[in-house]
């Protein structure tokens, strides 16, 4: 108790700061956070499901997606499926999104917003077409 006396405000707050930094490694990453990013028809593959690439530079599997504004709600998507992939080279996520009563629209716009830990950009999203 005689050392918490002792210390001051700013030796208080480094080891708070210190403490959280040994808590979450992403605080010395560069914290991007998450963002909007808009799908289209080019990310559908031949069986009618979105499946699109977005390049983050970082390969953790610790990932999230929710769905937002689009124009394929008739289709009765499916809750996103978020996981991390390595795509012609690059390090990312794989966004699955499946319809399940109709096809999506051929002029699909589907607003995602993604989070992957450690994520160093969101790049355009491709169609994915690996395994």
């Amino acid at each position: 108790m005689h050392l918490v006396k002792k210390l001051t405000v700013p030796a208080l707050l480094f080891l708070a700061f210190t403490l959280a930094l040994m808590a979450d490694e992403d605080i010395l990453g560069i914290p991007i956070g998450a963002r909007r990013v808009a799908l289209d028809f080019n990310e559908v593959n031949v069986s009618g499901n979105v499946d699109a690439f977005i390049p983050t530079g970082s390969d953790t599997d610790v990932c999230l997606v929710t769905l937002g504004d689009s124009n394929g709600y008739v289709a009765g998507p499916s809750p996103a499926i978020c996981v991390a992939r390595t795509f012609q080279g690059q390090k990312g996520v794989r966004i699955v999104v499946i319809p399940y009563f109709a096809q999506f629209p051929s002029d699909l716009v589907l607003n995602v917003t993604v989070y992957q830990r450690g994520a160093r950009r969101y790049g355009q999203p491709v169609l994915y077409t690996g395994p």
